[in-house]
């Protein structure tokens, strides 16, 4: 998988190479703006970060089950009602591929946009990476939830809760309560079950039995897939390359444009 700094690298070269294709048709623009080169790498630390469900008692107690603003949910919403860095009409026609030519010049398919894209994905398979690598993640996290002692930790954090006047399942069925998800804000009594589900968790061992479980399953499909894995891996090498040789051809000015490199 990309990591977050391979992805904000991606997005940085995805930038510098837009705006050096829209010099080639006399226009400029600084191109997006630090929020948004920084909003890929947030999304995929915060599902990182986020991947085995509430386990800090600080956040339980600002927010119960409800995202907080560095969640992917929370950066997703966020970015909707973001005031966003748009290139003026002429840049948008070429950058987008709205127009087909400017000034008897043909725009690249997709615009600057589409032809940045083909330049950072040349000679990769960026679809079946996502996919295969998606598909083995799921796929590891529903065998881990199987796994004996995964579901003999869940009874005991049920016992535990049920101990504390709660009556769940498993810890998704907490954070599911349709009780936390229709209220806009998290009220007293779901922070108070939020708590008691990290102490429980903390209890039971449930990040250390989860984590465990999860890397054993995650090891097991990769032995099966070596062959498959090892493709991918050649992809996102080949990948990085191209982000490197973006970066490398092009630089930030003190006036906040990207331009090409002189040697």
């Amino acid at each position: 998988m990309i990591s977050p700094e391979e992805q904000e690298r991606a997005d940085r070269a995805q930038a510098a190479l837009e705006v050096s294709c829209l010099s080639r048709f006399g226009l400029t623009w600084s191109g997006p703006d630090e929020p948004d080169l920084l909003a890929g790498r947030a999304i995929l630390a915060a599902g990182l970060a986020e991947r085995f469900g509430l386990v800090d008692e600080a956040q339980a107690v600002a927010h119960g089950y409800h995202p907080p603003r560095w969640s992917t949910r929370g950066l997703i919403a966020s970015r909707e009602h973001a005031h966003h860095h748009e290139p003026p009409a002429d840049v948008a026609g070429v950058l987008f591929g709205q127009i087909s030519t400017i000034d008897g010049d043909s725009v690249p398919a997709q615009g600057c946009r589409g032809e940045a894209s083909r330049q950072l994905s040349a000679n990769t398979r960026p679809l079946a990476t996502i996919s295969l690598v998606t598909r083995l993640k799921e796929e590891a996290a529903r065998e881990a939830a199987t796994d004996d002692r995964v579901t003999a930790m869940f009874d005991a954090w049920s016992a535990c809760m049920a101990e504390a006047g709660y009556h769940y399942s498993t810890p998704m069925s907490a954070a599911r309560d349709q009780h936390w998800r229709r209220a806009p804000k998290p009220s007293p009594q779901e922070i108070t079950v939020a708590r008691a589900d990290v102490a429980c968790k903390t209890a039971v061992g449930y990040l250390d039995t989860i984590v465990e479980a999860t890397a054993e399953s995650q090891r097991t499909l990769i032995e099966s897939h070596v062959d498959e894995l090892d493709r991918v891996k050649q992809s996102l090498t080949v990948a990085a390359h191209n982000v490197t040789t973006a970066l490398s051809s092009h630089v930030l000015s003190d006036q906040g444009r990207w331009s090409p490199t002189h040697r």
